[in-house]
């Protein structure tokens, strides 16, 4: 199995049917959210007790959670050379969906740091190239760290301009639910997408 190559820890929650669609309750009405996998992409010289304490977050509430991190030297030397190495661990790592059979599930990624979001880079290329993920429904992004502009203003208003979304976009329900707003991952993408095109051009 191509996956086998990373160095990657899975956490499927206990309880039973938790891939199982939405299905009517007992009250006639329909069941909250499915709970979405949750790809943890960790920072540079990240250890995997290190993402340990993010994933249990996610896993209390029921979350399938995958932590990887990819090698350092391929993050800052590889990458740094133009060699694309990146590209192949991320496609590794959407395999696993496949490999564990939850491709079908809504897909939230928490990106760390620089490591993270140069890898979530060729995911997203693969998400919107390759035909074997472009039927994968990720549902939101959340940018933990990461990197930007050094210019203050950028920074200031990237956050200001996201962090109402991020707040908003995740939230616990009745019963510890996690619960993500339908379009908090447009929501994000739009402004940010918007303010990057106007800072490009200026």
């Amino acid at each position: 199995m191509a996956s086998a190559e990373l160095d990657y820890t899975i956490e499927i929650p206990d309880q039973p049917g938790w891939s199982q669609k939405n299905s009517p309750s007992q009250g006639g009405k329909e069941a909250g959210t499915r709970q979405p996998v949750v790809i943890l992409l960790g920072w540079g010289g990240c250890r995997d007790k290190n993402l340990a304490k993010y994933s249990a977050i996610y896993h209390k509430r029921g979350c399938i959670v995958i932590r990887y991190t990819a090698p350092w030297h391929m993050v800052f030397f590889s990458e740094s050379l133009g060699i694309p190495s990146l590209r192949v661990l991320a496609q590794k790592l959407l395999e696993l969906l496949f490999d564990y059979e939850i491709e079908k599930e809504p897909l939230l990624f928490h990106v760390f740091s620089n490591a993270g979001v140069m890898l979530y880079r060729y995911v997203l290329e693969l998400l919107q190239t390759h035909r074997r993920f472009c039927h994968l429904r990720v549902v939101g992004t959340i940018f933990d760290s990461g990197p930007g502009d050094s210019n203050l203003v950028f920074c200031m208003a990237s956050c200001l301009l996201l962090s109402p979304l991020l707040v908003d976009g995740i939230s616990a329900g009745t019963e510890g639910q996690l619960i993500l707003q339908p379009d908090w991952a447009a929501q994000v993408l739009t402004r940010l997408g918007c303010h990057l095109q106007c800072i490009t051009r200026g």
